[in-house]
């Protein structure tokens, strides 16, 4: 919308100079449909998430979206199902779900009399939608293809087209599609919202609907017995949203019932945060001191100023240079730490705050080189005369962006070529401690267990250079104990190297997951590299290495990485030197040291916000091939991750091969603070846990460490 306006009012000024009244008016009408599209697209109806968790009505899908990052979470009763689930809009056309639904009083087949309890299964839900009203002046309809339980068993699949046509100015919307599958032929739905512009709390997001449902209840084998009388294919209800984040919804059900369901939705990927960051310091503003190097300002008085404003900040400076050019022109080198901020764009608008403020006006330039996980990713170099402008409002933040652009780090003065004006020791210790929830669906005891607790520990520096970090675990609450480590369905015939986790996660007492050192250089032109050896997670301890190439501004690199690790006991810090291989469902036991090895491909499509990675090589169960991971990245530093593994190993699972594949995500830890934190939290979950395409953590990889400075310049 902002291009199509800065278009038109070229396109104005070019016409203005003319003097062609015809085109004015023609252009001041463009002007006005252009306004009409933008006020639309602005004014949106209430949306409703329905029993998949996709928008649309009870059981019946629309062709409404919402914004981009928009999520959801939630649950329903729609008799004779219980479900739970996510909705995530991971673009403005795609919209994803995820379910887990009960069979209500329907006893697994094989082990609900054994404490599974009732039927329960997994479905993931997609749609692809397009609005072509935002693009013309006159109401058109959004359409939408999508896939209900496109994943898993399968036994809800449908594939369905439909065409919504919202229309604001009546606070009304209407739908229309077709299915194949459980949702058989012709559906619709409508919605009003009579009072959406009420002052009324409880008036102004009610919306009324009704949809007819063409699900195929009769005729589904896998459909619930209870749930195969219809009276009636009109589902009536409403739903009401309330302070912009909590949705309860009621409506009648086949004639014969009813359902309510609840839930919250937010948007993760446009979020600031929760809470506001009162407890971060204000922008570095005064005093100003541009007194130039001299007797009556010496080296270590700017050392210090620089050093102190730039820490209160929040901003850690490990070493201040003075050094001169061939010119004998005088160069302040600076090394720093940003401790606080996610995005690296407001680090660096902080820095150049303090400089601007700060540096003597004889100093021809100034280098400011960022520091992460002991490597220089990026330096930004800043010419006096053009601080003193920014100081001074004359030239902007976005300018100083252009003006001291990042560039690739070259070298680091040394005390014999330079003045080290001064100098700190990075810390030698911190502490960050979180919660961690941990999932296991489908035990035969029981169909959802848990293990809440905490992790945390020390981690820092030795020695200035050299990396550790620790982190110890203790569950809370756990329900996880009787939980097996063999699928008794699908016993894995490979080695057991991760369908055996559960049993990491099951002590009642503190154990010790992390305990390792990490070294990393950066030799300049982009390249990079890392040792690290130690205790990596819960299961696995050993070596690795890796290098990788990143240029600076590149949106791809290269690398390549290794590792050999040895498998853990489940409690303490000895080994497993035999690991356990099922032949059948009779245990055996095979010497096992792990080897994996990896060709990384990045490539960040920086227009659509998506990071793909590439790795193709060896995995700890000695099987070989490629996994993909893409991850979409938001605007507030929320991430959505998926995964998929295609390998060499025979690992079946209801006599198909299976490929490893997952979900996960992650947002910054200051969504719930006060202050700004570069700490994350996140979650992430295998479809199926098994052996196939398993890899061993091995320290902090490179090229996340390094993107963390660089994706939100």
């Amino acid at each position: 919308m902002k291009k199509f306006t800065f278009l038109s009012l070229f396109l104005f000024a070019s016409i203005a100079l003319k003097g062609d009244e015809n085109s004015l008016d023609q252009l001041f009408s463009s002007l006005k449909k252009a306004q009409e599209i933008d006020d639309r697209q602005k004014d949106q109806l209430p949306t409703i998430y329905n029993a998949d968790m996709i928008i649309g009505y009870l059981n019946m899908p629309s062709a409404r979206v919402n914004p981009s990052g928009t999520s959801f979470l939630g649950g329903n009763y729609v008799p004779p199902y219980h479900a739970f689930g996510a909705n995530l809009q991971v673009y403005k056309p795609i919209e994803l779900s995820v379910n887990y639904r009960i069979f209500s009083n329907l006893p697994e087949e094989n082990f609900g009399a054994q404490g599974f309890g009732d039927d329960a299964d997994r479905t993931a839900n997609v749609k692809f939608s397009f609005s072509p009203g935002n693009y013309f002046s006159f109401l058109l309809p959004d359409v939408a293809v999508g896939f209900n339980d496109f994943y898993g068993s399968r036994r809800f699949y449908s594939l369905y087209t439909v065409a919504t046509l919202p229309i604001a100015d009546w606070n009304f919307e209407t739908t229309l599609g077709w299915g194949n599958g459980r949702i058989d032929g012709f559906f619709g739905g409508v919605a009003f919202t009579p009072w959406r512009f009420s002052d009324t709390f409880l008036l102004k997001d009610l919306t009324f609907f009704a949809e007819y449902d063409a699900n195929d209840y009769k005729n589904n084998d896998d459909e619930h017995p209870d749930g195969r009388e219809v009276k009636s294919r009109v589902n009536i209800g409403f739903s009401l949203d309330l302070v912009n984040a909590v949705q309860l919804k009621v409506s009648s059900l086949r004639g014969n019932n009813w359902s309510a369901s609840g839930g919250i939705y937010y948007n993760l990927g446009q979020s600031k945060g929760l809470v506001p960051k009162v407890k971060n310091p204000p922008l570095y503003s005064a005093p100003l001191n541009h007194e130039p190097l001299g007797p009556l300002r010496n080296e270590e008085e700017i050392a210090y100023e620089l050093a102190l404003a730039l820490g209160e900040q929040g901003l850690n400076v490990a070493r201040i240079y003075l050094e001169y050019d061939e010119q004998d022109r005088k160069i302040l080198w600076i090394r720093l730490i940003n401790l606080r901020y996610f995005m690296s764009r407001d680090a660096r608008e902080r820095i150049f705050s303090v400089l601007a403020a700060l540096v003597p006006d004889n100093i021809y330039k100034t280098t400011v080189a960022l520091e992460e996980g002991s490597l220089i990713v990026q330096t930004y170099t800043c010419l006096t005369r053009d601080l003193l402008k920014y100081s001074k409002g004359e030239v902007s933040e976005s300018e100083m962006k252009i003006l001291a652009p990042p560039e690739e780090f070259d070298v680091e003065p040394n005390e014999y070529d330079s003045a080290l004006l001064f100098k700190r020791d990075k810390t030698l210790w911190s502490m960050l401690v979180r919660p961690r929830m941990l999932s296991f669906f489908g035990s035969t005891n029981g169909k959802y267990k848990y293990a809440l607790g905490l992790i945390g520990g020390p981690q820092g520096y030795i020695l200035d250079t050299l990396y550790y970090k620790t982190q110890l675990a203790y569950n809370i609450l756990a329900s996880n104990a009787d939980v097996g480590d063999i699928d008794v369905y699908n016993p894995s015939q490979l080695i057991n190297v991760r369908s055996d986790s559960v049993n990491y996660y099951k002590s009642n007492s503190v154990t010790l997951e992390q305990a390792y050192l990490q070294k990393g250089w950066n030799f300049g032109k982009g390249w990079y590299y890392r040792l690290a050896g130690g205790y990596f997670e819960a299961a696995y301890a050993g070596l690795s290495t890796e290098a990788l190439y990143y240029p600076i501004e590149s949106n791809w690199a290269i690398g390549l990485s290794a590792a050999s690790v040895m498998k853990r006991e489940y409690e303490g810090l000895g080994f497993q030197y035999k690991v356990r291989k099922l032949d059948g469902t009779t245990p055996t036991y095979v010497p096992f040291v792990g080897l994996q090895y990896f060709l990384d491909l990045y490539y960040d499509i920086k227009p659509i916000n998506l990071d793909i990675k590439l790795s193709i090589g060896q995995f700890l169960a000695r099987d070989r091939g490629a996994k993909a991971v893409l991850t979409r990245y938001f605007d507030s530093g929320f991430t959505f991750s998926f995964w998929y593994a295609l390998t060499n190993a025979n690992d079946k699972i209801n006599h198909k091969v299976y490929h490893d594949k997952g979900i996960a995500f992650s947002m910054p830890f200051d969504f719930f603070l006060h202050k700004s934190s570069r700490a994350k939290i996140g979650y992430g979950m295998s479809f199926w846990l098994r052996d196939s395409g398993a890899t061993a953590a091995t320290g902090k990889p490179l090229y996340p460490t390094i993107n963390s400075a660089r994706i939100y310049n």
